[in-house]
């Protein structure tokens, strides 16, 4: 399983070609893959000329392959037919982010905007009680073989914690605010929400007050059947009891890496 977001579909006209190849040498230069077709290569194949269905399913298949696309937008490109169908194309992909840079800016502020996007500080932070450490475990390893440099924060409620009914103490306030601290850098949390998760309620108190207090990207992963009433925000409903093991780890990978690069 390949890290499908960090490969990118470069969407172009081909009078841009100069300025977009900058472009690529930047973005592979920030470990990311980019992908261009320069069309007027191909368009010297008589039979790609005379059957542009051809070109086109070439065409659809990379873009289909790769997690990201950017459109390089211009005068040119606004005027090209392949762009303009590329564009058309990927929107058919729910699963594919894409972004858009205008060529008509200077080459630093394109720089900038593009580190901006791509060089996040890919830090995830994961809080879940004992029931979830066994998944999350597998879910870590598996994302260090997709992307070695993710970074990955722990909040662990190992059942040592007391069990708090009605308003928390002021000294378990304290408390919770310190490990929060860990979470403030993180690109995006993961709560790993089991039957047991509200029941301790330390978990989703550390939970909120990061929402609160830091405005990270809350991803949580619902577990066994637990209701997904008890938070307002979008969420991602799984059964651990109907699939295996590895189609769990698989699908909680993947949704974390859209999270993490879109």
């Amino acid at each position: 399983m390949n890290n499908f977001y960090k490969y990118i579909f470069v969407s172009h006209s081909s009078k841009d070609w100069r300025k977009v190849r900058i472009i690529r040498n930047y973005i592979e230069n920030l470990k990311f893959y980019p992908l261009l077709f320069h069309l007027k290569c191909l368009e010297k194949d008589p039979l790609l000329v005379k059957d542009k269905n051809k070109l086109k399913r070439i065409l659809r298949e990379e873009i289909a392959s790769r997690g990201r696309f950017l459109l390089c937008n211009s005068k040119n490109s606004r005027e090209s037919e392949f762009v303009s169908w590329e564009v058309k194309e990927v929107k058919k992909y729910s699963n594919i982010i894409m972004d858009e840079i205008n060529l008509d800016t200077p080459m630093y502020c394109i720089k900038s905007q593009l580190k901006n996007w791509m060089t996040q500080l890919n830090t995830i932070a994961f809080i879940y009680t004992w029931k979830g450490r066994k998944l999350c475990t597998k879910v870590v390893s598996r994302l260090n073989q997709i992307d070695n440099e993710l970074k990955f924060v722990f909040f662990e409620d190992d059942g040592h914690i007391p069990v708090f009914y009605g308003a928390l103490p002021q000294c378990a306030i304290d408390y919770i605010n310190e490990q929060c601290k860990c979470l403030s850098n993180a690109s995006i949390i993961v709560p790993l929400i089991t039957n047991d998760y509200y029941e301790r309620g330390f978990c989703g108190m550390a939970e909120c007050i990061s929402i609160q207090k830091y405005k990270n990207l809350v991803v949580p992963i619902y577990l066994d059947n637990v209701s997904n009433e008890q938070l307002g925000f979008q969420t991602i409903n799984m059964d651990s009891r109907t699939e295996t093991d590895d189609n769990l780890v698989d699908t909680v990978c993947e949704k974390i890496l859209f999270e993490l690069y879109k």
